[in-house]
C-alpha cells in the first residue's frame, strides 16, 4: 500500500464532500484523523489499533502542513528545530540544542513537510526556487532549501517568534544586571543611538524589543523589519515590512526602500529590526536627520562591530561606494553609534557580555562601560565614557539623569 495513494484518496473525498476542510485543516484535525482512518482500514486491515492510530495521525498532519514537527512547534519550551536528514531533528532547548526523536518516514515525507509549512506562508518551494524564507503565521522564522542546492535533499531550521520580555524580567533570567539595565533606560530616555550586535540566536532581538518598550509615551516611533518580530504594547507605532517580489519578479519593497520612506516624516525613533545588507547606508543617515535609532546587527564585538562590519554593510550600497571612502565611512559610523550592546550565550544563557560608548577623536574611540567579569557578573568599569557621550550629544535630553 502506497500511503500517498492514501491520501490522494482521501483528499479526492473531502473535496467532493467538504471543502471548507482543506481551507482550514488545522481546524478539522480529528475529522481528517477520523476520514485517514477510515480509508487506511479499507486499504490494510491487517494493521493494529496503534498502528491505525498513529498512521492517521501522522498523514493528518501533512495534510494540516505540519508533519511529524507539530508537536515540537507547540512546545514553547523549544525555541528552534533545524532538519538535516529524515532522521536527523536537533531541537534548541534552554539555549543548547540536542537531538530530537521526532522522525520523518522517508525523504519524500521530510519534502511534503517543508511544502506544507511554506504553504502555511504562502509561499512554495521546487527545483526551480530551491531555497526560501518566510514567516509562518504564527510569525516563527522558516528557512529552507531542497535538491540541487542541497546535496543531502533538504535542510529545514524554524526559529521560533521570540516571546516578548520586559527589562524587568530579563534581569530575573540574568539576561544583565540591575545597574545595567537602568544604564540603559537612561540611554534610552537621552534618546541615543544603539547597535545590539552578536552572533546568531544570541538574544539581539529580544533585548531590542525591551529597549523599544521602555521608550516613553510622549515619542513617536518607526519601525522596519525585514519579517515583523517586534512586539508592542502600544498601538502608536508606525510598523514597515519588506515586500518580496511576486513571481514574475517584480513590486518587490526592501528595507532600505522601506527607511527612505519613513525619513520623509517626523519620527522620534526609528527602530531597524536587523541591518544586514546596503540599507546600514540610510541607518547611518536616519542618525544625521535628528531622529534616534536603534537596530541589530551581526558582530564578535564592539570594535568588530563599530570598526569592521558596519563599514562594511555601508559599503555594500552605491551611495557608501560612490561618495565616501573607508576612513570616511568608519568615521561616520562612530559618529552615527552612540553605544553598542554586545550580547552573547554563556552555559546556554543569553546575556548582555559588554557595553561600550562610542565616540569620535580623529579616529574611532569604543570604551567599555560594561564587561562580564569575575564569576560572569557584568561589572561597571571606570573611565569617561559617559562624558565622552555627553560631549557628542550635548543638546540630547541629559538634564536630571545621572548616567
Amino acid at each position: 500500500m502506497e500511503l500517498e495513494q492514501v491520501r490522494y484518496k482521501v483528499i479526492q473525498h473531502i473535496r467532493k464532500e467538504n471543502r471548507e476542510t482543506l481551507k482550514n485543516p488545522e481546524g478539522h484535525r480529528d475529522y481528517l484523523q477520523r476520514l485517514f482512518r477510515e480509508q487506511l482500514e479499507r486499504e490494510r486491515p491487517d494493521m493494529s489499533i496503534v498502528e491505525l492510530r498513529e498512521l492517521s495521525r501522522s498523514l493528518a498532519l501533512d495534510v494540516m502542513g505540519y508533519g511529524p514537527l507539530y508537536e515540537l512547534l507547540r512546545d514553547p519550551l523549544v525555541t528552534e528545530i533545524q532538519v538535516y536528514a529524515p532522521d536527523v531533528v536537533k531541537i534548541e532547548k534552554d539555549g543548547r540544542f540536542i537531538m530530537s526523536d521526532v522522525r520523518f518516514r522517508d525523504m519524500d515525507h521530510l519534502l511534503t513537510t517543508i511544502r506544507g509549512l511554506v504553504g502555511l506562508a504562502g509561499k512554495r518551494i521546487d527545483e526551480s526556487e530551491a531555497v526560501i524564507s518566510c514567516k509562518l503565521p504564527d510569525g516563527s522564522r522558516l528557512h529552507a532549501s531542497i535538491a540541487p542546492l542541497e546535496v543531502s535533499g533538504a535542510f529545514l531550521s524554524v526559529r521560533k517568534f521570540p516571546k516578548f520580555l520586559t527589562m524587568e524580567e530579563l534581569i530575573a533570567r540574568g539576561s544583565l544586571t540591575e545597574e545595567a539595565a537602568f544604564y540603559l533606560k537612561q540611554v534610552v530616555e537621552v534618546g541615543l543611538n544603539i547597535a545590539v550586535t552578536g552572533i546568531v540566536g544570541v538574544g539581539k532581538t529580544t533585548l531590542l524589543n525591551a529597549l523599544a518598550d521602555l521608550i516613553g509615551q510622549d515619542k513617536t516611533i518607526a519601525v522596519c523589519e525585514q519579517v515583523v518580530e517586534l512586539q508592542f504594547r502600544r498601538r502608536d507605532v508606525r510598523r514597515l515590512e519588506e515586500k518580496p517580489p511576486t513571481i514574475e519578479g517584480t513590486g518587490a519593497v526592501t528595507l532600505d526602500q522601506l527607511i527612505k520612506e519613513q525619513l520623509r516624516h517626523q519620527h522620534d525613533w526609528d527602530i531597524i529590526g536587523e541591518t544586514r545588507e546596503k540599507e546600514a547606508y540610510y541607518v547611518l543617515v536616519a542618525t544625521t536627520a535628528g531622529h534616534s535609532v536603534m537596530t541589530t546587527f551581526h558582530a564578535e564585538t564592539p570594535r568588530d562591530a563599530i570598526l569592521d562590519r558596519l563599514p562594511d554593510l555601508v559599503m555594500l550600497s552605491k551611495e557608501g561606494q560612490a561618495h565616501q571612502d573607508r576612513q570616511s565611512v568608519e568615521r561616520k559610523v562612530a559618529m552615527a553609534i552612540d553605544v553598542v550592546v554586545q550580547m552573547g550565550k554563556i552555559d546556554g544563557k543569553r546575556r548582555v557580555v559588554e557595553i561600550a560608548a562610542v565616540g569620535y577623536d580623529g579616529n574611532p574611540v569604543i570604551e567599555p562601560l560594561f564587561r562580564l567579569g569575575y564569576g560572569d557578573r557584568l561589572e561597571r568599569l571606570p573611565g569617561n565614557g559617559m562624558e565622552m557621550l555627553r560631549q557628542k550629544r550635548p543638546y540630547r535630553n541629559w538634564k536630571g539623569l545621572v548616567v
